[in-house]
């Protein structure tokens, strides 16, 4: 089940917020402590005709409650009298409230420092406050911080239990706890409506992750890192796997340590991981054998596992490379788009590396270039090329501009790329954006010839899908 929470601050809009959140929800919690002033409860549970679980809970415990704490158990007494469904109490005030009515009890604990290490003992003191659902939250900035919390929800107890993940890898539990059968996982209505950080929204459980698909026999395809731009590539894979009828779903991953990696995707029965750009170099690394492009530039973007282990290959610099040479006309006499080309590489991670090894002996020059001048040269000196400084940008001649750091913003600043730049004899393909770039929006109203973000992202799609169908 989903519950979607309601982090109202008006006893006016959160009936349509409820309305809102009801439509989606399998349960709605109302989050009374973001609540100003104090609500007829019974008026706002009749809104809706799913359960409600109530929680006030104090800015330690994630929550937004201002006031004192005897104020806030007031709060809740008064909200458990109405009749919820639930009502979620903190392990070390539930001694102070008894149980009332109908109302089950939700016994939460905090840890904020990061992975409880006594759960079992956490757990058997919820019982003894009369728990009838228990609830544990932690951070989890990486699946390593998420992995015991999944085994805390999903280890057979005589009460059902809970989690929230705050944190990148929130939504990585989520959609676990989805798939192992937890009894309820947690989103928000909207963005800026969180009840806790980075909690995923119903829309993108629905939209993005295809949640009503998941069940334990879901394959999932790991997708390493956790941005704007990840999300739009799950959407898409998610959205091809459905077209072609097949289980696998894209499940996001931000990877921390990888020393117990393999084993925790061994237990999770995953067979594939597409690697994000800022991890293809760490991935390649990890791999047990490295084909083609993954040996020849040193990175990767999709690793999967065979009998004699862990496969990397290297996808997306070849696929941004035929996309970038079918809209460039070759040089008069030649047969290679690159041939005598003079190429602009601006340099800020593994991507540029990969490129530059692709185009190396192809161009007729690449040029280096980094808002880091360190960067840019060890680049320079790994591809053979030639170094020019960020201020030099301006006065070098450049026919094909590669935009390949993700931390170069556009403007007239010293360290950002001037719109200016862009001319109508250049070429633009930007490595960091599959989806909306300002740079190649700039390029195009200086009538810049370009490598459209969208051709990219369609046929990494493709090629995902088809290397994970094989």
């Amino acid at each position: 089940m989903i519950c979607v929470s309601v982090t109202s601050s008006s006893r006016q809009l959160i009936k349509v917020d409820l309305l809102n959140a009801a439509r989606s929800a399998d349960m709605v919690e109302v989050c009374v402590d973001h609540l100003i002033k104090e609500p007829d409860y019974a008026d706002i549970y009749k809104t809706v005709d799913k359960p409600i679980l109530v929680s006030c809970r104090r800015a330690e415990d994630g929550g937004a409650w201002q006031g004192t704490e005897d104020e806030r158990l007031v709060r809740l007494r008064q909200a458990i009298v109405a009749g919820p469904d639930y009502v979620e109490l903190e392990l070390d005030i539930a001694g102070k409230i008894p149980r009332f009515g109908s109302t089950q009890r939700v016994i939460s604990y905090t840890c904020k420092k990061g992975i409880l290490g006594n759960v079992d003992e956490v757990f058997a003191q919820a019982k003894k406050v009369h728990a009838d659902v228990v609830k544990f939250v932690w951070p989890t900035p990486t699946l390593n911080a998420a992995w015991p919390l999944l085994a805390a929800v999903t280890k057979k107890r005589d009460l059902p239990v809970v989690g929230t993940g705050v944190g990148e890898a929130g939504t990585t539990f989520s959609l676990l706890a989805r798939k192992y059968d937890s009894p309820w996982v947690y989103a928000s209505l909207e963005k800026g409506m969180e009840a806790h950080a980075d909690l995923v929204t119903v829309h993108e459980l629905d939209e993005v992750y295809r949640w009503d698909s998941l069940n334990r026999k879901t394959p999932f395809v790991a997708l390493t890192g956790f941005g704007s731009e990840e999300t739009a590539l799950i959407e898409s894979l998610n959205e091809r796997f459905a077209e072609q009828a097949t289980q696998a779903r894209c499940l996001p991953m931000p990877v921390g340590k990888m020393d117990k990696l393999s084993k925790m995707l061994e237990v999770l029965g995953i067979e594939t991981i597409l690697v994000g750009p800022l991890e293809s170099r760490r991935f390649c690394e990890f791999a047990d054998r490295r084909d083609g492009d993954a040996r020849a530039t040193g990175t990767a973007d999709v690793l999967r596992r065979h009998s004699d282990g862990w496969h990397a290959s290297n996808s997306f610099t070849r696929l941004a490379l035929n996309a970038l040479e079918d809209v460039l006309p070759p040089a008069k006499g030649e047969t290679d788009p690159l041939a005598r080309r003079q190429v602009l590489l601006i340099a800020g991670d593994d991507r540029a590396r990969a490129i530059g090894r692709l185009m190396a002996g192809r161009a007729g020059m690449i040029n280096v270039t980094s808002i880091d001048d360190d960067f840019a040269k060890t680049v320079a000196r790994e591809l053979d090329a030639r170094y020019i400084s960020f201020r030099g940008v301006y006065e070098s001649i450049s026919e094909i501009i590669v935009i390949a750091d993700p931390n170069l913003e556009i403007g007239p600043g010293r360290l950002q790329l001037n719109p200016g730049f862009f001319r109508p004899n250049m070429t633009v393909l930007d490595l960091i954006r599959t989806g909306e770039s300002v740079f190649l929006k700039e390029a195009v109203d200086r009538e810049s010839r370009v490598v459209g973000s969208e051709q990219i992202r369609a046929a990494l799609t493709t090629a995902y899908a088809e290397a994970i169908r094989t």
